[in-house]
């Protein structure tokens, strides 16, 4: 075959290439909205709601349901309550889960645009002070049931994005960031938190710094048990 005849083909297939239709699974609407309803029936409100036949449901379709949870958690207008079931469906389905790390270390990390929306709880409470304090539970709320599930399917690798984060200005965030660290981090990690009590960090109360020293003593003694990373375990 001349040289012409070949680029004239590998010209032709980068075209194909170009023009090739997405291949991405579509989400089938019908599916997606008995997942999402299925979803929020699987909390209970009161202490005498039946929610077992709901998760049940939800285990039975497995990783079928994973691309409607992934658009749950992408969706910077899911409540709380939402994003906390949401994880623990996740969490009760026993595969890998890798796939949802990213944005769960995006909605851990993000800033208000990614929890509840204010009109949530402006209707609730007049006062700024009181908005602020609800939004200030919401975000610490939500952020540890994401911590939750990123514990649980998360690895090493994990670690660094949420480092940075052991000095942010937001507490939740910070104490997150300890918590994660303490299950994923590295002598680095640890000598960060070491520095961090040793200097007690200004703006950090009594019961952050007893956080912080908590997670410090559980990295050290994971380090210490087991020194091999899980990544290399597994």
């Amino acid at each position: 075959m001349s040289w012409a005849r070949t680029a004239g083909l590998m010209a032709l297939l980068v075209l194909a290439g170009c023009n090739a239709p997405d291949t991405k699974p579509q989400i089938d609407p019908a599916f997606e909205d008995e997942v999402r309803e299925l979803v929020r029936q699987s909390g209970q409100h009161c202490g005498f709601d039946v929610v077992a036949p709901y998760q049940e449901k939800l285990l039975q379709h497995g990783e079928k349901a994973f691309p409607v949870y992934e658009a749950i958690l992408a969706d910077p207008d899911t409540d709380e309550r939402m994003v906390s079931l949401t994880c623990a469906a996740i969490e009760r389905i026993k595969v890998d889960r890798r796939r949802f790390v990213p944005l769960l270390v995006k909605r851990i990390t993000a800033g208000d645009a990614m929890y509840v929306p204010e009109w949530q709880f402006r209707a609730q409470v007049d006062s700024r002070e009181e908005q602020a304090r609800q939004r200030s539970r919401m975000e610490s709320h939500t952020r540890d049931e994401l911590a939750n599930l990123l514990v649980e399917i998360g690895d090493e690798r994990d670690a660094a994005a949420l480092a940075p984060y052991l000095i942010h200005q937001s507490e939740s965030l910070r104490r997150v960031a300890a918590r994660v660290l303490c299950a994923f981090g590295n002598h680095s990690h640890l000598d960060t938190m070491n520095m961090l009590l040793k200097h007690a960090i200004d703006r950090a109360g009594a019961d952050e710094l007893q956080h912080l020293t908590q997670c410090r003593d559980a990295l050290a003694k994971r380090l210490k048990e087991h020194p091999v990373p899980r990544t290399l375990t597994n």
